[in-house]
């Protein structure tokens, strides 16, 4: 279990040794920060893959949704890659590879276009008529999305997850549609978005209609599964991302909407993408401007059957400036100019707003999937993506053309998709909607009662249901060794020697100092000391943690990271002193946060490798 970047950090230095002395010594900082994936050779034992971590200096965080595949994090003395050199060198590893950085492709957001009750009009993407969005589009440039409506309106059996920074659950326009889901972000069971990204893409996808309120997404009687893996800041990793599209695979997903990506290849998702034959990934091509055939943005990159790339569009119907294009990676563009949908976050309450990026054309083509899905539920993620891009209408422009699907360069049609089926798909759903839009704003009798509140953080409200662990996370464990009650400052009893000859399989007894409640602004300036007392000659690890709503509302960088550690010194069972510093930007985002629960988790480690943890809960206020 990730239990150092599950949670997020306020420490990043940490120094120990004896009472005092350690205080004035400096710290150690490490060649390179980062944690690494490893998948291991089939028939590798668990002997053989815990030599390969201690020939390498890293230590196992946590089993990733891939056969074989775990995280580890490097000693800090040790660079990310030089432990990747080693980790590949080591006999039964298959490969090693950084955790690579991936983040949300919206470019972005114009808040001043906010407001509620907006006209059909505004969504130009979906019917075109040549209206004013900043300049007059172009008449049919759009996805022929009333035309579709006439055929279905999507099948709440039909579920797409939006792999992102969270929905707003509680937003009025989603609320019907969300089915459980994840956070893997911060390693709980609410993914409740703090970016407003998510919500946006899902918004796209899938926004109730007819019921005379906000949007209207493209599949608007489609399931919506929030999977969050991105931070409240829209950053993210593959390791957590690797497991929201498994956890999306495994509980029914059709297709997964990835808003998302970086410029480095990873095996670990390009495995975990391929061994999700039944799901249709569309992904978003990345806002660089840039040919990905010559530099490439993953996950759109990747040569695999059931990914979906997506460029984006304006209402005049050419090529986005900001959009990235190839014509071997690049499948088929959607409107991604000034698209306005839902939107989460704090103080949006159930709002709405205009963005642009390929992040915003990529739900349209998800939304078109759902609906050819719910007419249609025989078909493979592999037809789905051809249908689409076979019947995609061309753009006007020769030089953008060239640019998407080998020179096609088609623009999604979702009416030319569903019309081409055989057999063609009847109405399903509500009234076929008019040119105008009409049919989706009508009130509907059986529409559910939204939230009484859209507010994130607000008082308990009813939502969107919360899901239970996922299989692959573990449940944490109790501490093992005894806990001193707070002030008590006993010592821990001593674990028994091994015998004479036999390996040391006993972790050190590790007790930690009172908890209580200590000023925030004292500890900010002058950073925290911990005690804590270990059984014999040992490394001493902390950090300091916050729970994950408090991080989101916060709006801290979701890794953990380690500048550090201390070799205690002196006899056992001697109390040592731990300094735990903050960032700067943690001093900044606490200065003004009150009161807030914290926890100190301290890991103790002996000379034989063997390791104990502990945790202290803290609440530092005014």
């Amino acid at each position: 279990m990730k239990l150092l970047a599950r949670r997020f950090p306020l420490a990043v230095l940490v120094t120990c040794g004896a009472a005092f002395a350690a205080l004035a010594a400096p710290a150690v900082a490490p060649a390179a920060e980062g944690q690494i994936i490893v998948q291991y050779e089939p028939g590798t034992d668990a002997g053989e893959r815990a030599a390969a971590r201690s020939d390498a200096d890293v230590v196992a965080d946590e089993s990733l949704a891939l056969r074989a595949t775990e995280l580890v994090t490097p000693d800090p003395r040790t660079s990310v890659s030089d432990a990747v050199a080693d980790l590949e060198d080591a006999p039964g590893v298959a490969y090693a590879e950084p955790d690579q950085p991936r983040r949300a492709f919206d470019l972005y957001p114009d808040e001043a276009r906010r407001a509620n009750d907006q006209p059909f009009s505004w969504l130009w993407g979906l019917h075109n008529t040549g209206q004013l969005i900043d300049v007059n589009g172009t008449s049919g440039a759009d996805i022929g999305a009333p035309a579709a409506w006439a055929l279905t309106t999507g099948s709440p059996d039909v579920t797409v997850a939006v792999v992102d920074t969270g929905v707003d659950r509680t937003h009025p326009d989603l609320f019907a549609n969300l089915v459980p889901g994840w956070d893997f972000a911060y390693g709980d069971s609410d993914p409740t978005d703090y970016d407003g990204h998510g919500t946006h893409v899902a918004g796209t996808i899938a926004a109730r209609g007819n019921n005379g309120r906000g949007v209207v997404g493209v599949a608007w009687q489609t399931s919506l599964m929030p999977v969050q893996a991105l931070d409240a800041n829209g950053d993210g990793s593959v390791s957590d991302i690797v497991n929201a599209y498994a956890f999306a695979a495994a509980r029914g997903a059709r297709v997964v909407n990835a808003s998302l990506g970086g410029g480095t290849y990873s095996a670990a998702e390009y495995q975990a993408i391929k061994a999700a034959k039944n799901v249709l990934f569309v992904v978003a091509a990345g806002n660089s401007g840039a040919d990905t055939d010559v530099r490439g943005s993953y996950p759109c990159a990747y040569d695999l059957p059931n990914v979906l790339c997506v460029a984006a569009t304006d209402n005049t119907d050419h090529l986005a400036a900001f959009s990235n294009y190839g014509a071997r990676n690049v499948d088929i563009a959607a409107p991604g100019v000034h698209i306005y949908s839902t939107v989460g976050g704090p103080g949006r309450c159930g709002s709405y707003t205009w963005m642009s990026g390929t992040s915003m054309a990529t739900p349209e083509v998800s939304g078109a999937a759902a609906l050819v899905l719910a007419a249609h539920r025989d078909l493979t993620p592999v037809q789905v993506r051809k249908l689409l891009i076979d019947t995609a209408d061309a753009l006007p422009d020769a030089a953008d053309r060239a640019k998407i699907n080998a020179g096609a360069g088609g623009r999604l049609d979702v009416a030319s998709a569903l019309q081409s089926l055989d057999p063609a798909p009847t109405a399903t759903g509500s009234a076929p909607a008019t040119a105008t839009g009409a049919a989706y704003a009508a009130p509907r009798v059986d529409e559910p009662v939204p939230p009484a509140s859209s507010c994130p953080g607000a008082p308990a409200v009813a939502a969107a249901p919360l899901m239970e662990a996922p299989a692959q996370t573990p449940a944490p464990s109790a501490p093992a060794a005894p806990v001193a009650a707070p002030g008590a400052g006993v010592t821990p009893s001593q674990p028994a020697p091994p015998a004479a000859g036999a390996a040391d399989t006993v972790a050190p007894a590790l007790t930690l100092g009172a908890s209580g409640r200590i000023a925030l602004r004292a500890v900010l300036a002058r950073g925290l000391r911990v005690r804590a007392t270990c059984s014999e000659r040992c490394t001493l690890r902390a950090e300091l943690t916050v729970d994950a709503r408090t991080a989101k509302r916060l709006k801290l960088s979701r890794r953990t990271v380690r500048v550090g550690t201390g070799t205690a010194t002196g006899s056992p069972s001697a109390a040592r002193s731990i300094l735990v510093r903050f960032t700067a930007r943690a001093r900044r985002a606490l200065r003004g946060a009150g009161s807030i629960r914290t926890t100190v988790r301290v890991t103790a480690t002996d000379a034989a490798g063997n390791r104990r943890t502990s945790t202290r809960r803290l609440t530092l206020g005014r």
